[in-house]
């Protein structure tokens, strides 16, 4: 009786695959499933097109705040201003010092590329800014974006 089970079994099997054939007689014909593929999603970058950019799209004009790091003080109380005209007012403030110093620079400001802008004049210390939506960004002495645990603490926030 287990013989004649198996052979069964071993019929059914081998009827089964020989239906799935090579694909020729009209099941194969019948069959019109079409394969679509979504669009890959664009890749994320800093940059955007020079259409899109920072100097066209935001208002940067306005007052900006924020305190930054300061290796040997309490933080540095900044304050920028940015003009329609295109000049700047940078005030820094060193929290913390006996001396509480308080350094105030003024100048041009231009566009370096579609969302940095530069602070003519500034050469000891950083004069770059990534502008984005309501802030900021305090770019290191090379123009390049602060990273690390401490990335966050170089933003300086728009006033209204």
């Amino acid at each position: 009786m287990t013989n004649h089970f198996f052979i069964t079994v071993f019929a059914a099997s081998a009827l089964a695959i020989s239906a799935c054939g090579t694909g020729s007689g009209p099941a194969a014909e019948a069959d019109t499933t079409t394969v679509v593929e979504a669009p890959a999603a664009p890749a994320f970058s800093d940059s955007v097109g020079a259409e899109h950019t920072a100097s066209t799209a935001i208002d940067v004009a306005g007052t900006y705040k924020g305190t930054l790091p300061c290796a040997d003080c309490e933080g540095i109380a900044t304050t920028l201003v940015l003009t329609d005209t295109r000049q700047y007012t940078l005030t820094t403030e060193y929290l913390g010092k006996k001396e509480a110093a308080t350094v105030t620079k003024t100048g041009n400001w231009t566009w370096k590329t579609g969302n940095i802008v530069l602070l003519e004049g500034i050469t000891e210390a950083p004069n770059q800014y990534f502008v984005g939506e309501g802030r900021v960004f305090q770019l290191d002495m090379n123009g390049n974006r602060i990273t690390g645990e401490l990335a966050e603490k170089y933003i300086l926030t728009k006033q209204q």
